[in-house]
């Protein structure tokens, strides 16, 4: 019910958290099924570098994954070996929803080849030292900056505003742009958190988390009807 409000609400794109949120394969099948009908496409943010979690979200039909945790361009490799067919990777076989239960295999595995989405996170210290190669990588096709883990990691304040972890997210947002990626930022799900990105560079912004949404909007209305009670 979350994602069919989200998407509902004209976003460009769905992320699915598998990774910090409870996401089963079978939760993961009926969220696609809603991004589906309404037209969304889907990336599903896998909880780890793992064969079995990216073969679940593709063969459910999303439409790429977004890889979180990389520490270098060797785990980004893996991420995009994991989720291309050979010979581009090795993806198991087994395309059962997405090919419409095998009835359209052959044109499924050509769009797979051309349309899977690989976006890697740039959220720790090695994805940061190696980003020029992570970028180099044919089938990456973005990076998404996580500045709350690689605020943490590199003992900067966890605040978007931070002159150094501006200077960080704007330099890897100029590289990433300049290597013909998808250049992507995480940010809150105040509208003006949302637009900041873009000033330092993002063509992509990733803005808030369904909870936040919510608990945004159930604050203001409690605390708008105590204030007309007092």
């Amino acid at each position: 019910m979350m994602a069919e409000v989200v998407a509902s609400a004209g976003f460009d794109f769905l992320i699915l958290d598998a990774e910090h949120g409870p996401v089963t394969p079978l939760t993961a099948m009926t969220t696609q099924l809603v991004a589906d009908r309404t037209q969304v496409p889907m990336l599903v943010r896998i909880p780890a570098i793992d064969p079995v979690p990216i073969m679940f979200a593709l063969d459910f039909g999303a439409a790429g994954i977004l890889v979180p945790r990389v520490t270098g361009a060797a785990d980004a490799d893996r991420a995009v070996r994991l989720a291309h067919y050979p010979p581009i990777g090795s993806r198991g076989f087994g395309p059962r929803r997405v090919s419409n239960y095998l009835r359209d295999v052959d044109s499924y595995v050509q769009r797979a080849a051309d349309c899977t989405t690989v976006i890697i996170q740039i959220e720790t210290q090695g994805a940061l030292t190696e980003l020029d190669a992570i970028l180099a990588l044919e089938h990456v096709d973005g990076i998404l900056v996580g500045r709350n883990d690689l605020a943490v990691e590199l003992g900067l304040p966890r605040d978007p505003s931070d002159p150094d972890l501006v200077s960080i997210t704007t330099d890897v947002l100029q590289r990433a742009r300049a290597a013909g990626k998808a250049a992507g930022v995480a940010s809150s799900a105040l509208p003006a958190a949302a637009r900041a990105p873009r000033e330092l560079g993002a063509s992509m912004v990733a803005a808030g988390i369904d909870v936040e949404f919510l608990a945004r909007a159930v604050d203001g209305f409690v605390r708008d009807i105590r204030a007309d009670n007092t």
